[in-house]
């Protein structure tokens, strides 16, 4: 570790803890069109898989640990799979019972996120270079905030106040903040076979997030060519950005 590249990552993640301030906020504004957020949507989807392409699996391939890094991936696809139910189940309780109660389910699946979402921000800097990690917290902050956005509304439709609903989710981007940091201090020097296995376990994470949270939330609302199409210029904008370094 450097001090370099903690204050690279430092002020990396000030860009998503940001996003989650502003997505926090906006409900409380002005009501977000559902076509917009599914656009959003599309876009950060799009991104997220352009950098898992081109910046988070050469991490794995650099380290060259088939055997460590299948296991970190099937793990990564279980511990998703079971924040998921655990979200459903909270999901699935009437918002009127009983009122003003906490998504713990939601909370927790997407704190956990972030928190995955930021030790592969500063795992990037750390392991690969400053312009993966840079690639990287481009697309996860253009993902803080439509997610933020939605943990907002959720915690409108519960009850809560305007003031709670917009603090919250900068609160759990905190999670991504200390990830980033943590990674740096206490990972950037670990043995390839942790690396290989942490990076496959982060590729499960952004393919969930893209894929079952993303792109399924963005077509609960009607698509349209141009809200579709923002998938395909979130993932060639996330390309030619990794291309001109």
């Amino acid at each position: 570790m450097t001090g370099t590249q903690l204050g690279t990552v430092g002020l990396l993640v000030i860009f998503p803890f940001l996003a989650a301030i502003v997505g926090g906020i906006i409900p409380a504004l002005r009501w977000p069109g559902a076509r917009l957020i599914s656009g959003m949507q599309h876009f950060a989807a799009g991104a997220v898989i352009a950098v898992v392409a081109l910046d988070v699996l050469p991490g794995v391939q650099q380290q060259g640990q088939l055997g460590i890094a299948t296991l970190g991936f099937v793990l990564g696809v279980v511990v998703l799979l079971g924040l998921r139910q655990l979200e459903t189940r909270h999901s699935d309780m009437p918002h009127d019972h009983p009122s003003n109660t906490l998504p713990i389910g939601l909370l927790v699946a997407v704190g956990v996120d972030l928190l995955v979402d930021g030790i592969l921000v500063g795992l990037s800097v750390a392991t690969l270079g400053v312009a993966q990690g840079v690639s990287l917290t481009i697309a996860l902050t253009l993902v803080v905030l439509p997610l933020a956005v939605s943990v907002s509304v959720e915690l409108s439709n519960r009850g809560f106040s305007a003031v709670k609903a917009a603090l919250i989710p900068p609160l759990l981007s905190l999670a991504l903040v200390a990830g980033a940091i943590g990674a740096v201090v206490f990972l950037g020097s670990a043995p390839a076979g942790l690396l290989a296995g942490i990076f496959a376990f982060g590729i499960a994470a952004l393919l969930y997030l893209a894929v079952e949270d993303l792109l399924i939330e963005a077509h609960e609302t009607v698509d349209t060519p141009l809200v579709a199409a923002m998938f395909f210029v979130g993932f060639f904008a996330l390309y030619a950005l990794d291309a001109s370094h």
